[in-house]
């Protein structure tokens, strides 16, 4: 065997390995969350994590690229601007929203009917110079009171790594 055949074959288990742990971590999420009592991961992917109670009551964290750059307010617009014109809801209120990290963003707080019952959309938002990340809670109007500490749990705990 050559000089260069050795080489190669001493490098394989190296890039293996290396092709390994790509695959690994492209499946893990760039951010943590603490899963609420009352909750279990449905799904978990690299750029979303679906929790949901027994009642069906979902809670989904997405992270995504600020592409277009844009800021809070432009992202909030936006955000209202698709809930109300495309998706049909009625918007409620917003209000100020922190992480225990200390990143800052707004709950928005949607309503809406489906099947014949109301439904509450809240959606917390938070806008960093590369990444954006959403926490959304949907649940029947009258579960809201319930789940609402679950959402908070979540919105509170979240945690770009």
């Amino acid at each position: 065997m050559t000089t260069t055949g050795k080489v190669m074959t001493a490098r394989i288990p190296w890039l293996v390995a290396l092709g390994l742990a790509f695959i690994v971590q492209a499946g893990c999420s760039r951010f943590k969350v603490s899963v609420p009592s009352g909750f279990v991961t449905l799904k978990r992917a690299r750029s979303r994590q679906v929790l949901v109670s027994a009642d069906n009551t979902v809670i989904v964290v997405r992270e995504w690229k600020n592409r277009p750059k844009g800021d809070g307010s432009f992202w909030t617009a936006t955000l209202r601007r698709d809930f109300e014109k495309v998706r049909g809801y009625k918007f409620v209120g917003s209000k100020p929203a922190k992480s225990n990290r200390g990143m800052k963003g707004t709950t928005l707080h949607f309503q809406g009917a489906y099947r014949g019952g109301m439904y509450d959309y809240f959606v917390t938002l938070f806008v960093l110079p590369d990444w954006i990340y959403t926490v959304e809670m949907l649940a029947q109007h009258r579960k809201t009171d319930k789940y609402s500490p679950a959402f908070q749990k979540v919105v509170a705990t979240l945690e770009p790594r």
